[in-house]
């Protein structure tokens, strides 16, 4: 029994990760297009790194 409960909540735990993980990345992704729609230069910029 302790086993499985163990099991779960890493599976919960690895899940809970991956979610913040895709919503941080999805953050950066929506704050970076705001700024380069925002300003030309900064896309320019950008696009040379």
């Amino acid at each position: 029994m302790i086993r499985d409960t163990d099991m779960i909540g890493r599976k919960i735990e690895c899940l809970l990760v991956a979610r913040n993980g895709a919503a941080k990345l999805f953050a950066q992704r929506q704050a970076a297009w705001h700024v380069r729609h925002r300003d030309p230069n900064i896309s320019r910029r950008l696009g040379t790194l």
